[in-house]
């Protein structure tokens, strides 16, 4: 028995003793460096990135010695590179040959004269170019051939979505936001805002660079469609993450690949629209495109007030009208050149607005008290004038000083200045009984005469007349620098900082004879006032951010990030009751607008309702960005599933100081605080497939909080309007936001795209501007307060597919549910409101042949109100719409584009908003002189069923207003194209 121990121990120790050896010699056999060198490939010419090239890199002492090297796509501050990485673990002159179909093979040399321990990566700065071949004429006899093209409209190719742009039909004239909106899975909204499949385009590309991406409505709007090759939707990963291990940050990208004939050269249109009602429109376009540098002109005016374009279903509804007429004027250039690690970037703009608004108003508002009727009227013209300018300079070509190596700089200066002014004339009377009705169309007549009739008398609260003028400017200047700064020869010591500075300024002065009468025991409270505002902002932040820690390389990695921010901002309001001063009342024979002396300004002082403050504010961020993943390219036995799991706590300290004086009311307020708030983020995917994943789910969760402004705590009292008047409370507390979300994402086979999440926020001391009302005379006072129980959750599922093999007929549905639990302070009354919306979109795409096109849509916006107040009633109501659009080509080469829409609203009380709204609208074009013109007949709303009356229902009232919007009209216009071929750089 105890030889056999002794064996046993023997042949472990020798076990142990053998591994110890191995373990040895293969410490012996790890090379001592092991650094990835990152360079990239470029055509020698264009400076462009040249992908799926053969790359083989050689030591220049023994070519024999091929050291193995891996190919891959990725941005670098935004820019797109073809990278080309390798180990090495000896200092030395290397060779690297480079091959690509088209180009000549090329030899770069490249030299490290000294690898360190602690550098296990090196960014090449230059690139390494590639020659491309010399086009040689070749005369080549063809056999004839058929060829049967089939127009499929989207595939997935790798880890993109191509959509193909000449697969989609489209009225002549049409513009790029024409095309987007056409594009299954993808919503365009307004303002540019674009969604795939539900998620958010994060950067609009053209031809690869984001060169229009902060001015997409300029793009969307005038870039022409016939230009577009197709659009690509795909996942862009920045390779400084990726190297990193952080394979779950990635922006969505919208690349829009331009035609090769217009690709490089001068491309442009120029239009010009004249239609009834005296509407008009005209626009200039002009673009450079060149591989190094791009340049933009543009020009545009028209008083369309309007957005729709026959044959275009997009989400436009009659509620989506504009409200009053504006004639828009604007144009600019921008600008970008680049060539090698630098980049210029610029613009400068302007812009004028006419507007003029015609509107008139019937209220009612829902008090438990008893509702409340209400009439009014507006005439306003405005004028507005902005001239803006901006500009950005890169450079990544590493700055040496010795120890210290700046890596990147960037500087970034903007400047936008605006001047607006406006007048308006109005009026509103307010009752507790609807008694307008019976005056008819004189119920103005009833708002405006100087003796108010028995009804108004008997029923009114108030009623108000009023004339104003004013104007004023805004200045808002900001500069930013930013840098990375290395530790020579060691990764995890490097930093990256900014600074921002920003520097806002405003002014006006706002003019208005007001004239309030309380009905009920017929006190008149005239003012001539003269409001002078002025609000300067300054703000300075500073951060740093180090580079990666590894706790355990390859799996764990931290982030810490510090940020200072000091802030202050000046506000003076001086209001004048010029109405104080003798010849200055109720029958002045100064004109609006027209001021005193001096002397005579500082006696009609309203000091109650004249204040200035000045706040200051000191904030300390810090952010701890933790990461851990199981993530491990090029291991032989890879996991079946790769997570990755990010937390980031943010601790907040801020010192808020306030100087508040009103009147008598002379104040110093602090407030000194400590917030905490964090990011987590869970997802998993299969790790069988390279990305684009199959699939992947996560869950996040955020929590933020709100802080209010200093000046809602101090005790004040602001009657400057007397039917609206404002406290202050000194009690009210900071609110904090609970943010949760659960989702999926899906690519199957046959194009399919799902995409599903369920949100919820839950708001803790959320700020109520609760109020009181006076039933006998109208006036509102109201104050903020913290109030505990809203919350809301929401339920997605966006599902697209094609329904045949070539992709001609395609669908999508969106699908949404939100339930919202609303609480408000009304009436010192806690008001809780509980609402189920539901949402859904169906779309069906038919191409049916090569010249016809066929789109069916139906929509549903469901809402159920209810709530446990005496007074509320249960709201019910339901908007839906079902229409057709198309675009076919008819005899002698006409192309017609019509959509034809049904839009209808149900369950509303007042059965005058249950209505049905028919819409057709409908282009004839044609094109001549080889396309280089074309003139196009559009006409809106054929059937003249558009109302310009909106109206509203909610929780607080049900409100119907009337503006100076025409829906209905027609319009020639006639459009040149402009294309010019230039040489290659």
């Amino acid at each position: 028995m105890k030889t056999r121990t002794f064996l046993t121990v023997l042949a472990a120790q020798c076990m142990l003793f053998a591994s110890l050896v191995h373990a040895q010699e293969e410490v012996k056999q790890k090379p001592k460096y092991e650094t990835e060198i990152f360079g990239y490939l470029v055509d020698d010419r264009t400076q462009q990135p040249v992908f799926n090239a053969k790359v083989t890199v050689t030591s220049a002492q023994d070519t024999t010695l091929e050291i193995p090297v891996r190919l891959a796509s990725g941005d670098q501050n935004n820019q797109p590179r073809s990278w080309i990485i390798f180990t090495l673990h000896e200092p030395g002159e290397y060779i690297i040959k480079c091959e690509a179909e088209g180009y000549e093979t090329t030899v770069n040399h490249y030299t490290v004269a000294k690898l360190y321990k602690h550098e296990h990566r090196i960014w090449v700065n230059k690139p390494w170019y590639i020659r491309k071949l010399k086009e040689t004429k070749k005369d080549i006899q063809l056999s004839e051939a058929v060829v049967k093209a089939t127009k499929i409209k989207f595939y997935i190719k790798g880890d993109t979505m191509v959509y193909n742009a000449d697969a989609f039909e489209l009225a002549e004239g049409s513009m790029l936001d024409a095309l987007i909106k056409q594009l299954p899975g993808v919503e365009l909204k307004e303002g540019g805002d674009i969604l795939v499949n539900g998620r958010h385009v994060d950067e609009l590309l053209l031809n690869g660079r984001d060169f229009l991406n902060s001015d997409r409505k300029i793009v969307l709007d005038n870039l022409p469609s016939y230009m577009v090759k197709n659009i690509k939707v795909f996942e862009r990963k920045d390779m400084l993450r990726e190297v990193q291990g952080d394979t779950l940050t990635r922006k969505l990208a919208m690349d829009v690949r331009l035609k090769k004939e217009y690709s490089i050269g001068l491309v442009g249109n120029a239009e010009a629209g004249m239609g009834t009602d005296h509407r008009f429109l005209a626009r200039l376009f002009g673009l450079r495109f060149a591989p190094n540098s791009s340049l933009l002109l543009f020009a545009n005016t028209n008083n369309l007030s309007d957005n729709r374009e026959p044959g275009n279903q997009g989400d436009w509804s009659p509620l989506m009208q504009a409200t009053g007429l504006t004639t828009l004027y604007n144009g600019g250039v921008k600008y970008e050149y680049g060539k090698n690690n630098m980049r210029y970037r610029g613009d400068l703009k302007a812009s004028h607005a006419d507007g003029k608004n015609r509107s008139y108003t019937n209220r009612e508002n829902f008090l438990s008290s008893g509702n409340t009727f209400g009439r009014s009227f507006d005439n306003s013209n405005s004028h507005n004038t902005t001239l803006s300018t901006s500009h950005r300079f890169y450079t990544g070509q590493g700055i040496n000083l010795g120890l210290v190596k700046i890596s990147y700089l960037r500087l970034a200066p903007s400047l936008q200045y605006n001047h607006f002014s406006s007048n308006s004339d109005a009026g509103s009377a307010t009752a507790d009984d609807n008694i307008f009705g019976t005056y008819g169309k004189a119920w103005r007549d009833s708002i405006t005469t100087p003796n108010a009739g028995q009804l108004l008398r008997t029923h009114g609260l108030n009623r108000v007349i009023s004339s104003n003028k004013g104007s004023g400017h805004n200045l808002n200047t900001e500069a930013e620098v930013s840098a990375g700064i290395d530790i020579a020869h060691h990764d995890a010591l490097g930093l990256f900082a900014t600074e921002q500075i920003k520097f806002k300024d405003s002014d006006s002065r706002l003019y208005d004879h007001y004239n309030l009468q309380y009905m009920q025991d017929g006190n008149d409270d005239f003012r001539n006032r003269h409001n002078r505002n002025k609000t300067q902002n300054f703000e300075n932040r500073v951060s740093v951010q180090n580079n990666q820690i590894f706790l355990m390389k390859g799996h764990v990695d931290v982030h810490l990030r510090y940020e200072h921010t000091y802030a202050r901002e000046t506000q003076n309001r001086s209001l004048y009751l010029l109405n104080k001063l003798s010849g200055w009342g109720r029958d002045t024979e100064h004109e609006l607008g027209e001021l005193p002396s001096v002397d005579e300004m500082l006696l009609a002082l309203d000091n109650g309702n004249s204040y200035r403050q000045r706040e200051d504010v000191y904030m300390h961020d810090i952010r701890l960005n933790f990461r851990a993943y199981n993530y491990r390219d090029g291991d032989k036995h890879k996991q079946k599933l790769t997570a990755q799991f990010k937390y980031e706590p943010t601790v907040s300290f801020r010192s808020d100081r306030l100087h508040y004086e009103r009147g008598t009311l002379d104040t110093l307020l602090s407030r000194h605080y400590t917030t905490f708030g964090q990011d987590i983020d869970l997802c998993v995917w299969p790790n069988d497939k390279g990305f684009p994943w199959p699939w992947y789910v996560g869950i996040q969760y955020n929590l933020s909080t709100r802080i209010h402004d200093l000046s809602y705590l101090v005790d004040y009292r602001d009657d400057s309007n007397p039917l609206n008047i404002m406290l202050g409370n000194p009690h009210i507390r900071n609110a904090h936001n609970h943010h949760i979300r659960l989702y999926l994402r899906s690519t199957m086979k046959k194009q399919r795209q799902l995409n599903a999440d369920i949100t919820a926020n839950i708001n803790r001391h959320r700020l109520a501007m609760g109020y009181t009302y006076d039933t006998q005379t109208g006036v509102r006072t109201v104050m903020p307060d913290n109030i505990n129980g809203n919350w809301d959750l929401t339920g997605r599922l966006n599902y697209s597919a094609r329904l045949d093999k070539d992709g001609k007929f395609t669908y999508s549905t969106n699908t949404e549910a939100i339930y919202t639990n609303s609480v408000d302070m009304i009436e010192q009354l806690r008001s809780e409101v509980h609402t189920t919306n539901f949402n859904e979109t169906l779309k069906l795409n038919m191409r049916l042949s090569a010249k016809a096109s066929l789109n069916l849509k139906a929509d549903l916006h469901w809402q159920h109100s209810t709530s446990g107040r005496e007074d509320f009633s249960t709201i019910n109501v339901s908007d839906f719409d079902y229409g057709l659009g198309g675009v076919f080509q008819i005899p002698f080469d006409f192309k017609f584009s019509t959509d034809i829409t049904m839009y209808s609203r149900r369950g509303y009380n007042d059965h005058s908003m249950n209505t049905n709204e028919l819409v057709w609208n409908a282009r004839l074009s044609r094109s001549f002189a080889k396309g280089k013109f074309t003139v196009m007949l559009d006409a809106f709303d054929l059937f003249g069923q558009l109302s310009n009356v909106r109206r509203t229902i909610n929780a607080q009232g049900r409100t119907e207003t009337w503006s100076n919007v025409t829906p209905q009209y027609a319009m020639l216009h006639i459009l040149y194209r402009l294309n010019k071929k230039t040489k290659e750089n």
